[in-house]
C-alpha cells in the first residue's frame, strides 16, 4: 500500500490531480487494487505518462537496505499481484551481485527508449537544415532551425520519405508561410476581394481596368455590398468560405472560425476534421480536438508544421508527388497556379541538394 499527501509543497498540482484520480475512495492510500486499476485505467494513460518521467528516487542498487525495502513491499502486495512482479523480483538476485553505489541519495531515473527515442526525434531524420534554407530561399536561418526537428518528425509520421516528396513538400511550405506560424489575412479592400474571390476561374480573370471580371463574377456581394465585406474578416471569411469545404451556410460563422492557419493553411471545416483525426492516430498520448478549437492550429510549432504535412496529404500528395511537376503540385495545393515561378525555384534548389532532376 503507498500512502501520499497531497498538502505537500514539492507535489506538483498536476501530480495532485493525478494522485486523487487515482485514490477512487479518496482515502489518502493507494492499495494494489486502486493501482491496478490505473494502470489499466485509458483517461489516466499512466504508462505513457510514467514512461516520460525523470524521477529522482531512491535506487534498488544501493545494497541491502533497499533489497530489503523491495523484499516488505512484495509481501505486502495482494496475492494477485505476485505473478507480475515475480520476474522482475528474481531479476533482482544478480543485481545484488554488482556493486552497490557508493551513496543511498536519491539517484535520478528516466526510461531508456523513451529518451533514446527523444533524441532520434530531434537531432536526426532525412531532411537537413540545407535542405530547409534553400528551400526558404537561404532567409530566416534561426527559424529553420527551430522548424526542423518537427519536419523530420512528422515526414517520418506521415511516411513522406521519397526525394522528389520531400523537395515538392518543402518547397510548398518555403512558398506559402516561410516556415512561419501564419493565419489567413482577409482584410482587403474593395478590388482587392473582388481580385481574389469575386471571379470564376481565379484570380487570373479579373480585370482590374474596369474592376470586373473577364469570365463571369462568381461572388456578386463583393461588389453590390462591398461596405459588408471590405475590410471586414469575418464577414468576408463567412460569405467566400460558405456552403463549401464542410462549412455551413454564411451565418453559420464557419467560413471565418475556419479559415486558412499554420504552415500551409487548412482552410475549411473538413481539412480541421481530417487533421483532428490524422493527428490523434499519430499522436494517442496527446489527443486534440481542432474543430472544436481550431485555434490550436497556431497555437504551438508543432501542431503548425504537422497541419502542413496532414494537408498535403489529404490531398493526396503522399501518393503523387514523386511522380508530378511542381505544376501539377501547385494546383493541388493552391487550388490554381499562384506563386508557381517560386515554388519552382524552391523545389529546384531543394532537389539540387537531393541529386534529382529538377522540374
Amino acid at each position: 500500500m503507498l500512502h501520499y499527501s497531497i498538502r505537500e509543497k514539492q507535489v506538483s498540482d498536476y501530480y495532485k490531480a493525478l494522485l486523487r484520480k487515482m485514490d477512487s475512495d479518496n482515502s489518502g492510500d493507494l492499495p494494489g487494487e486502486e493501482l491496478r486499476h490505473a494502470v489499466n485505467y485509458a483517461e489516466l494513460d499512466i504508462r505513457n505518462i510514467a514512461a516520460r518521467m525523470v524521477v529522482k528516487h531512491d535506487s534498488e542498487w544501493f545494497g541491502g537496505s533497499s533489497h530489503h525495502r523491495w523484499r516488505t513491499f512484495l509481501k505486502q502486495l495482494d496475492p494477485l499481484c505476485i505473478s507480475y512482479v515475480r520476474k522482475w523480483f528474481d531479476d533482482m538476485e544478480w543485481m545484488s551481485q554488482v556493486e552497490a553505489f557508493s551513496s543511498g541519495e536519491p539517484v535520478w531515473h528516466m526510461h531508456p527508449v523513451v529518451f533514446l527515442n527523444a533524441i532520434k526525434t530531434v537531432d536526426s531524420g532525412f531532411i537537413t537544415l540545407e535542405m530547409v534554407l534553400v528551400a526558404n530561399l537561404g532567409t530566416n536561418k534561426p527559424q529553420c532551425k527551430k522548424v526542423l526537428p518537427y519536419l523530420n518528425k512528422y515526414a517520418d509520421a506521415y511516411g513522406i520519405k521519397d526525394k522528389k516528396e520531400i523537395a515538392h513538400f518543402l518547397s510548398q511550405i518555403g512558398h506559402e508561410s516561410g516556415f512561419e506560424i501564419t493565419e489567413e489575412n482577409l482584410n482587403y479592400s474593395g478590388k482587392g476581394m473582388r481580385r481574389i474571390f469575386g471571379c470564376k476561374k481565379g484570380p487570373e480573370n479579373y480585370n482590374k481596368t474596369n474592376d470586373d471580371c473577364d469570365l463571369g463574377r462568381l461572388r456578386h456581394k463583393l461588389w453590390t455590398q462591398e461596405s459588408t465585406y471590405a475590410h471586414h474578416p469575418e464577414n468576408l471569411a463567412n460569405y467566400v468560405y460558405a456552403g463549401r469545404m464542410g462549412n455551413g451556410e454564411e451565418a453559420s460563422g464557419d467560413g471565418y472560425r475556419y479559415r486558412g492557419r499554420g504552415m500551409i493553411q487548412l482552410t475549411g471545416k473538413d481539412e480541421y476534421r481530417y487533421f483532428t483525426n490524422m493527428h490523434n492516430k499519430k499522436n494517442p498520448s496527446d489527443r486534440q480536438d481542432f474543430v472544436a478549437s481550431p485555434d490550436l492550429v497556431i497555437s504551438s510549432m508543432e501542431y503548425s508544421v504537422e497541419s502542413a504535412f496532414s494537408f498535403l496529404v489529404s490531398k493526396g500528395l503522399n501518393v503523387s508527388a514523386k511522380s508530378s511537376s511542381v505544376y501539377d503540385v501547385t494546383f493541388k495545393v493552391n487550388g490554381g497556379y499562384n506563386g508557381y515561378d517560386d515554388r519552382r525555384v524552391r523545389f529546384n534548389k531543394v532537389a539540387e541538394l537531393l541529386n534529382i532532376n529538377k522540374d
